[in-house]
């Protein structure tokens, strides 16, 4: 299967602080985004060819588990493939997904789609 780590998106209370402590380790900021309405931001950290996501939410709030919530700790790994639908036939022929995965396209033509692990995180790929 031809799948790489892409990045690990983390959820975190305090954006600044994060940032301090993945520059401390080396990591430099690549680049800041989020949608229109403010709600949250996200802070790309690149080091060699790794690179963290960090998520901040514009309430500050962190809230229990639940997938697309806003928790502390990790909130997706990121795979790359040079086709996602293959990759995901793949997967469900192995049992490990479900059928039907929706596939979408984000900005740049970036196609994704996310997966769960056996215990409920998510990977996008």
């Amino acid at each position: 299967m031809d799948l790489d780590v892409h990045h690990v998106g983390i959820t975190v209370a305090d954006l600044d602080r994060s940032i301090v402590f993945y520059e401390a380790l080396g990591f430099a900021r690549a680049a800041t985004f989020g949608p229109p309405d403010g709600s949250r931001t996200i802070v790309q950290m690149v080091k060699g060819d790794g690179m963290v996501e960090l998520f901040a939410h514009a309430d500050g709030v962190v809230r229990a588990p639940a997938v697309d919530r806003p928790v502390a700790g990790l909130k997706h790994i990121g795979l790359r493939t040079a086709d996602v639908r293959a990759t995901l036939a793949e997967l469900e022929a192995l049992g490990l997904v479900e059928p039907g995965v929706p596939v979408t396209t984000a900005g740049a033509g970036i196609t994704m789609a996310f997966i769960c692990d056996p215990v409920g995180r998510r990977s996008r790929s």
